[in-house]
């Protein structure tokens, strides 16, 4: 049966871009639900779409493959193949003009030259597996690992596991976020934020679940004292450093269940994106839906079913083939 399962997707120009599992690459246009399937894809899917001016930048699974795709032309400009060691892209980061590739199953991390559409660098990481996410802080690389739980400090060719010892029973660094000088770092399977001082190097516990509903505010502050952004499985948060908080802006009745790939704040009244069963939703900050529709329609007969489990320390991913890992 056809699906239009999505793990990422990105606004540019009022629309979102995606791809869904078995390779199908679209464009939705929300305003006038317009639907528009750009190409078949010969992968088995994407665990991370962003965006470089008005670009398209595609990590590909099975097989790894960076692309870039112009809005403008139409057209796919750049295909790079990763080693072939190297299956999964799980996270870019785009800084300036370059971006920063992590991957399964060797961890290897790739910096890509997005001027002159090259290979700049790449970094072999001992005794890693997965890299999970990654962001890059003025010259220093952090790297979030699985399927043990490590923060890695890359610092030209100094390699620094900085994560405290308390938090070493995580199996996956799932997420970073950085907001101003503070890097926000998503735990699995606790669901656990911790903020990190990049002038101090200090590192506080600021949420112990992200799930529960302690964390749940219903009405944010859009003031300039406060920020949101994305964290764990895609979900909004607003962090207001005068008052030193961390909440979340929808209700965990809602999150629980979804996640929104490429999702944005809009007039501040609203969030809106794609779910991972390939919906789009239009969602208020109390968790009721205003607008949805079901992109299922529109799926080609190549999109694939995907799952990842986590148990105590095995991981089981599934897509064209079944991978299981014990930490």
């Amino acid at each position: 049966m056809p699906s239009l399962s999505t793990h990422a997707a990105v606004k540019l120009d009022n629309s979102y871009y995606s791809v869904a599992r078995g390779g199908q690459f679209f464009k939705y246009s929300p305003d006038d639900n317009s639907f528009e399937n750009l190409e078949e894809l010969n992968i088995g899917g994407v665990n991370k779409v962003t965006k470089y001016n008005d670009k398209i930048l595609i990590g590909s699974y099975l097989p790894a493959l960076f692309m870039i795709y112009d809005t403008k032309s139409k057209t796919f400009i750049f295909e790079f193949k990763l080693d072939i060691k190297d299956e999964y892209i799980f996270d870019m980061f785009v800084s300036e003009d370059e971006v920063y590739l992590s991957t399964y199953p060797n961890g290897t991390i790739y910096t890509i030259n997005l001027k002159d559409m090259s290979l700049k660098n790449k970094i072999e990481l001992n005794n890693i597996k997965y890299s999970r996410t990654i962001l890059k802080h003025k010259d220093i690389l952090f790297v979030g690992t699985g399927t043990k739980a490590k923060l890695l400090e890359i610092n030209n060719e100094s390699v620094t596991d900085i994560l405290p010892k308390q938090y070493s029973n995580e199996q996956f660094v799932y997420s970073l976020s950085k907001i101003d000088d503070n890097l926000f770092i998503g735990l699995s399977p606790s669901y656990k934020i911790l903020k990190y001082n990049l002038n101090s190097n200090i590192f506080t516990e600021v949420i112990s679940d992200a799930l529960s509903d302690d964390y749940y505010i219903k009405k944010p502050d859009f003031s300039q004292e406060c920020k949101n952004f994305q964290n764990i499985s895609d979900i909004y948060f607003e962090y207001c450093e005068n008052r030193n908080t961390l909440k979340r802006l929808l209700p965990s009745s809602f999150v629980n269940n979804t996640g929104l790939s490429g999702a944005i704040i809009k007039d501040n009244s609203f969030i809106e994106g794609i779910t991972r069963d390939g919906i789009y939703l239009k969602i208020d900050f109390n968790g009721s839906i205003l607008k949805k529709n079901d992109l299922i329609q529109y799926a080609s007969n190549n999109t694939n079913p995907f799952s990842l489990v986590a148990h105590n320390n095995i991981v089981v991913m599934s897509e064209k083939r079944i991978w299981v890992m014990t930490t």
